[in-house]
């Protein structure tokens, strides 16, 4: 989704640049053209420069249709953008993550909502047998995804945001949600909270796993247990009703005086309500949240954040895609983010 030029450029004639084109400017035959453009290894790199060069001078751009015909591949890469999500902000950081990544490569972004209640499943499946595009990148990962097996099952090019639990291994990136609660548990401890509780991702989510076992091992070695807050399940993706939960314990006296956040909308909907209440964040109540933009930046009381970089998040799962194209190596297909505190 790299931007486009308004105008389309010409050859001499005014007419749209061909390879024949290119081929009339470096005094080549069109098959050399045509072999150099596509980086063909008996061609030397010096031809290969020269017709480059002419191709961007003239602006010839490969038509899709034909180079698909040729290689069997659309050049498009899908992002599923899953809006059962109320962060708005982590789908654009991903989105333009990734364009960046595939600004100087013939692949292009091509954005595929998953709407609510609709089977992901057959979404991908669906953009698979179009042929529509020739890899996958998807979030918001499960235990035993069905979607992961599907394309492991046919050999599918994909990326996750987000691990499972799978015993094929396959290419990820993921923040050390294990490490980001444990992290944020040790902080609320050493402000001298004993009430310490998680907001959360849906209980369906590897991720939440992971999170609950870094603030027990945490808050167990303190001599304490986790306090359980968001019951009956309201989770960080629902932040209405996590704000009218937070408000109703706060009523009832039993409230939390350490909570850790795994989003920024979910920090300021328990903030608001707190506060709301007449409750004094710092003292009352302590808070650190995952910080995906410079939203918390700009809030007041500020608060702890332990940040990850969206942004680069979407730029690196272009990549492992992109080398997953290559036939890669797995154990150079998944990344491990540690958290970076920002106390």
């Amino acid at each position: 989704m790299a931007d486009k030029p308004k105008k389309e450029a010409t050859a001499a004639n005014g007419s749209r640049p061909t390879l024949r084109s290119v081929a009339e400017i470096t005094g080549m035959a069109v098959t050399t053209v045509s072999r150099a453009l596509n980086d063909a290894p008996d061609i030397s790199n010096k031809t290969k420069t020269i017709v480059r060069e002419a191709a961007d001078k003239i602006g010839y751009r490969p038509e899709r249709s034909s180079k698909h015909l040729r290689t069997g591949k659309s050049f498009n890469i899908a992002f599923i953008n899953d809006h059962a999500d109320e962060h708005p902000d982590f789908a654009r950081r991903m989105i333009l993550g990734i364009t960046t990544c595939l600004v100087d490569t013939n692949y292009e972004l091509f954005i595929k909502p998953q709407l609510r209640g609709a089977n992901d499943v057959d979404l991908i499946r669906d953009l698979v047998r179009s042929q529509s595009v020739d890899g996958v990148i998807f979030t918001h990962t499960r235990p035993q995804d069905d979607r992961v097996k599907y394309l492991l099952e046919i050999d599918f090019p994909f990326v996750t945001h987000g691990r499972t639990e799978l015993a094929t291994q396959h290419p990820y990136y993921d923040l050390n949600s294990y490490e980001f609660t444990a992290l944020a548990a040790k902080r609320l401890l050493s402000k001298g909270c004993q009430r310490i509780t998680q907001v959360t991702p849906p209980t369906s989510l590897t991720s939440f796993a992971h999170h609950m076992h870094g603030l027990s091992a945490a808050t167990r070695s303190a001599g304490l247990e986790p306090y359980i807050f968001n019951e009956p399940p309201v989770t960080d993706m629902d932040v209405d009703a996590l704000h009218q939960l937070a408000i109703k314990r706060i009523r009832i006296g039993d409230f939390p005086d350490g909570v850790i956040c795994g989003s920024e909308l979910s920090a300021l909907a328990v903030m608001d309500a707190f506060q709301g209440e007449g409750l004094e964040i710092g003292k009352d109540v302590h808070f650190v949240s995952r910080r995906t933009s410079r939203v918390l930046r700009f809030v007041r009381p500020r608060i702890d954040t332990i940040n990850e970089d969206i942004f680069k998040a979407g730029e690196t799962m272009a990549q492992l895609l992109l080398r997953r194209f290559e036939n890669a190596p797995m154990k150079e297909l998944q990344v491990l983010v540690e958290p970076e505190v920002d106390w």
